[in-house]
């Protein structure tokens, strides 16, 4: 399957030593990915920061049989958040879903994120996702929320002052 669901944010890691500069990719790495599961696990959107719309109550009773809960948390299996990763090439993080990641994984994360035409389709009889967004990937003109951003910046920054 050919679908990457990605955000690539290019960082400022100049002016670092090659071992500081490896050390705080590792920490951004960590940082990153468990805070998307924090805020998914709280039904929030590390994006836009916004919580996500309740579970149908079918849906509610479906997942709670399932998992044990019946928050919209995107955790029905478990699998798809497994799969979640943030990589380096160079200067630029590569967060979500990308070549290694399973392709089912891959499927359910474009069709929450919404990063294609065809996760956008809505049905013509409810007039509703079939799937419904919950973004926790930035799109093509989106970031994580700033205060992630800044995150990232600091944990920088404590590099370059050391």
């Amino acid at each position: 399957m050919a679908i990457n669901i990605q955000k690539t944010i290019d960082l400022d890691l100049s002016g670092l030593s090659r071992t500081d500069k490896e050390s705080a990719k590792e920490e951004i790495r960590e940082y990153i990915v468990d805070t998307i599961l924090d805020y998914v696990s709280k039904g929030e959107s590390p994006v836009t920061g916004g919580k996500w719309s309740e579970l149908s109550p079918e849906y509610k009773k479906i997942k709670a049989k399932i998992s044990g809960s019946s928050k919209a948390n995107m955790e029905l299996f478990g699998d798809m958040l497994d799969d979640l990763s943030a990589e380096f090439t160079g200067n630029s993080l590569k967060v979500g879903f990308g070549k290694d990641a399973d392709d089912l994984s891959k499927l359910k994360a474009e069709n929450h994120n919404k990063f294609t035409a065809r996760s956008k389709k809505k049905s013509a009889k409810t007039k509703k996702y079939k799937v419904p967004e919950r973004n926790f990937i930035p799109r093509k003109n989106q970031t994580f929320k700033k205060d992630i951003m800044k995150d990232i910046s600091n944990i920088i920054s404590g590099y370059k002052d050391e």
